[in-house]
């Protein structure tokens, strides 16, 4: 009965660190300091002998309060037992608030709140995740454009517009001349682009790899040979015209628009890296991460892009790894225990893709991850690379080589 003003509300189970101190002055009538010293006494820092001093006075004060020995060593067990996993109710109430709000904004406001956790740099993971994300529950990503990127994400009717910003290697000067030239008037040409804005030739070429310029012409292996000609020709744009001519090169093919954006924004616009790998993952044996909850306790196959992870030390010794990897469909949180983590470890310095084998690990409905017992690094060699750059697809000729 001593336990229930602290317990109460949490149905006896202790949850918050505020409730140790409470424990503690209601069972043992410690005062709320000693009480508070006894929660960092308990801590996985503690001294043993300031731990044992907080014992014997929270045992001795139960008894006071009218405790046998026994009642009282179990409520100490208790509170031993609870302190590796609790965390504070201001910690819980804030998180929880942060929780209700966000789930309120990305149901009601998909579009907008997308477009914020984007300039946000994307939270617990990386940007690339958000862009995927943000894919999968059908919004529309436009790549960035002179003509109607601002420096961040924006949201354009339906669709949110990649800014400027994430260009690789493009200077707040000339973002910032882009956005003033653009409000006189809009650029009408490349010449017209580079002359008004007096961006650097690597600069615009980044910009047109990313398809900032398809706006001015979708082509943009021509675009790249004019910037090439138009530097090497003391920018002198008539010149640039005569040598270039009628000269018509075929667009870039979707595999060299992806390995394009991932250059030079850092993740993909027109669709998930792992479409450059399609031929290299064995599809009809993976399983898919919305689908491996059927699968609990069994071993599969599954093959993503990673997004994140995280070491930690094991008690058993050594480190372990948790890593985080994205299909088409989600997420699959998976973690390489000690052994496995010494002979796969030094694989995991890209995103990959990797194939994972492994068992299935579920212990709620709609939760489950994999342990891992093998690993491979999906690469593309030199000529698979090659292959992809000169497939040519209904909708676009295969690339110029050097563009």
């Amino acid at each position: 009965p001593s336990l229930k003003p602290a317990l109460e509300d949490t149905y006896g189970v202790i949850i918050y660190q505020e409730q140790v101190l409470q424990v503690a002055h209601f069972v043992a009538g410690l005062s709320l300091a000693q009480a508070d010293t006894l929660r960092r006494a308990m801590t996985k820092a503690r001294l043993k002998k300031e731990f044992m001093r907080i014992r014997e006075a929270f045992l001795n004060g139960a008894r006071k309060k009218g405790l046998n020995p026994q009642q009282a060593e179990t409520v100490w067990s208790f509170l031993a037992q609870f302190v590796g996993y609790g965390f504070n109710k201001a910690h819980s109430a804030t998180y929880g608030t942060i929780a209700y709000q966000t789930a309120y904004l990305k149901y009601y406001f998909p579009l907008e709140y997308m477009c914020a956790v984007l300039n946000n740099q994307g939270g617990f993971y990386g940007r690339t995740a958000y862009i995927e994300e943000a894919r999968r529950m059908g919004i529309t990503l436009l790549p960035p454009d002179i003509q109607h990127s601002q420096r961040e994400f924006t949201c354009e009717g339906e669709a949110i517009r990649v800014g400027l910003q994430p260009v690789f290697e493009l200077s707040e000067r000339t973002i910032k001349a882009i956005l003033q030239e653009r409000a006189r008037r809009p650029f009408s040409d490349l010449f017209d682009f580079i002359r008004r804005t007096r961006a650097g030739e690597k600069e615009v070429r980044h910009l047109i790899k990313a398809g900032a310029l398809a706006s001015l012409d979708d082509n943009a292996p021509r675009l790249l040979l004019l910037n090439d000609l138009f530097f090497k020709n003391n920018k002198r744009a008539e010149t640039v015209r005569f040598i270039a001519g009628q000269t018509k090169l075929p667009p870039f093919n979707t595999y060299q628009k992806i390995l394009n954006e991932l250059e030079m924004l850092d993740f993909a616009v027109t669709a998930h890296p792992l479409s450059l790998f399609e031929e290299r993952i064995p599809r009809q044996n993976c399983v898919r991460s919305i689908d491996l909850t059927r699968y609990a306790n069994k071993r599969v196959l599954f093959c993503g892009w990673l997004i994140t992870s995280r070491r930690v030390a094991a008690a058993s010794g050594g480190y372990m790894k948790f890593i985080t990897l994205e299909d088409h469909f989600g997420l699959c949180e998976a973690v390489l225990f000690p052994a496995l983590y010494n002979r796969y470890g030094h694989l995991l310095r890209s995103h990959g893709p990797y194939l994972v084998q492994g068992r299935v690990q579920s212990r709620l409905p709609g939760e489950a991850n994999l342990i891992v017992d093998k690993l491979e690094l999906v690469k593309l060699e030199k000529h698979a690379i090659e292959a992809l750059l000169q497939r040519k697809e209904q909708d676009a000729g295969a690339v110029v080589s050097g563009y």
